[in-house]
Parts: C-alpha cells; sequence; structure tokens
C-alpha cells in the first residue's frame, strides 16, 4: 500500500510540474510568440530604414523599403525555432520545400534596456544597438 502511494505521489508530482523551458523554447513550426519586452518597433537610425517590428504573434524585418513579415511567409513553408530568457530572444526561420532545406535564418536579440536592444548579426559578426520607436 505504500509502495502505491508512494508511486502515485510521484507520478502526480511529474506530471503537475512542467519546465519553465516548455515555456521558454519554442519549436512549434509556425508560431511566432516574441516575449512582451520586445513588443514594437525598433530602429537602427531615426527614419527606421532598418529595423524590427514585433507583436505578441509576428515579427517583421524592415531594410530599406523592404519589410519581410512573419507569420505571413509561413505560407512559403517556413518552420519557426524561438529560445527566449528574460534577456534574449533567438529567432531561427527555416524555409523548405519538399522536405529540403532551402534557408535557415536566425535571429539573436539582447535586452539592453526597456529603450534599447542589441542585435547579434551573425552575417556581419557584430552587434548593432536599435532604439524603441
Amino acid at each position: 500500500m505504500k509502495k502505491s502511494f508512494l508511486v502515485l505521489v510521484v507520478a502526480f508530482t511529474l506530471i503537475s510540474c512542467s519546465s519553465s523551458d516548455d515555456h521558454n523554447n519554442n519549436s512549434n513550426n509556425n508560431a511566432f510568440n516574441p516575449p512582451t519586452w520586445i513588443h514594437g518597433t525598433w530602429s537602427f537610425d531615426e527614419t527606421i530604414v532598418n529595423g524590427f517590428v514585433f507583436t505578441n504573434n509576428s515579427f517583421c524585418s524592415i531594410n530599406g523599403t523592404q519589410e519581410t513579415c512573419f507569420p505571413e511567409q509561413e505560407s512559403a513553408g517556413y518552420d519557426v525555432n524561438e529560445d527566449i530568457s528574460e534577456t534574449d530572444y533567438t529567432i531561427t526561420i527555416i524555409q523548405s520545400a519538399v522536405g529540403q532545406v532551402i534557408q535557415t535564418n536566425s535571429y539573436h536579440f539582447i535586452k539592453v534596456d526597456s529603450d534599447n536592444i542589441e542585435f547579434d548579426d551573425p552575417i556581419l559578426d557584430n552587434r548593432m544597438m536599435f532604439k524603441i520607436d
């Protein structure tokens, strides 16, 4: 009887406890869940020629006159992986077609304070500061 009760308690504990990683790591294919600290429009300069826009379920990259927004691109065969913490947000967008990966883009953002984030640019191998608009 004691063994059955102990097994029941352990099973209940394992089922009822959830890992914080479950909430902070998203591999839900097409879903975007940016953390609230990054919601808004972020620009590299005063004119928003280069920047990013985050909402509760989307992410846009602005480069000159070209704006690429997700999840609008989901129909083009994109999968999304996110890593979220109190100060970091990493998005990996994988474009595939017919089961074959075509392109992978990663974006890493670091919260500096409530008005500034850094974009850790893997292509230029440097960090660029963006301000909230």
